[in-house]
């Protein structure tokens, strides 16, 4: 068992926590999450990057240090998630610059979100070397895995046809695959329902 991102806590500080957000607001929270953690057994716990410093966040080099301190606080392995481009570039981890520095740097285990790779490839051109790399190094712990059109991180079902299907074959073999593809939402319930009269 382990959770992910945002685990929704009874707190009174903001609801969104990711690793841009400051350690003295966001303490309170890990410390929490750090008693569930236990509570459940969790093996490791993986981290959204957050928002760079011009748009509310932090520099890599913060963002990395917070998560080390979540990593001590909760005792288990914890995963930083890259993010992608996006209008006003807010994003840590959204370039294949900042994947490639944190993956040299060695120290912090990854959770590789394939779907955020694929908007990434779409903006900024395919690296499929450092792709293959990515999946391969021995710290990514999570392979997130969902279709897009490559304009927006929608979770949409996998058709098969995704550029990364190939690099599958390079993920470390200790990696948690995780398919965040949409089955089903109450909406498209009701669209598909056939009605027996």
């Amino acid at each position: 068992m382990r959770p992910h991102a945002n685990v929704r806590l009874d707190w009174r500080g903001p609801r969104v926590v990711d690793a841009s957000t400051p350690w003295s607001v966001s303490k309170p929270y890990f410390l929490k999450l750090a008693d569930l953690s236990r509570t459940m057994g969790a093996t490791a716990y993986s981290i959204h990057a957050g928002r760079n410093a011009d748009n509310g966040g932090c520099s890599l080099g913060t963002m990395l240090d917070n998560v080390a301190r979540v990593r001590d606080t909760l005792d288990i392995p914890v995963a930083v998630e890259g993010l992608y481009p996006a209008k006003g570039s807010p994003f840590l981890m959204a370039t294949w610059g900042e994947y490639e520095a944190v993956l040299r740097d060695g120290k912090t285990p990854l959770a590789i979100d394939l779907s955020h790779i694929n908007i990434l490839t779409r903006r900024l051109g395919s690296h499929d070397d450092l792709v293959a790399e990515l999946l391969t190094y021995p710290l990514t712990l999570e392979v997130h895995i969902s279709g897009n059109d490559g304009r927006a991180d929608s979770h949409a079902l996998c058709n098969g046809q995704e550029f990364w299907w190939p690099l599958m074959e390079h993920v470390n073999p200790n990696a948690v695959i995780f398919d965040e593809g949409t089955r089903s939402t109450p909406e498209r319930e009701k669209r598909t329902t056939t009605h027996i009269a």
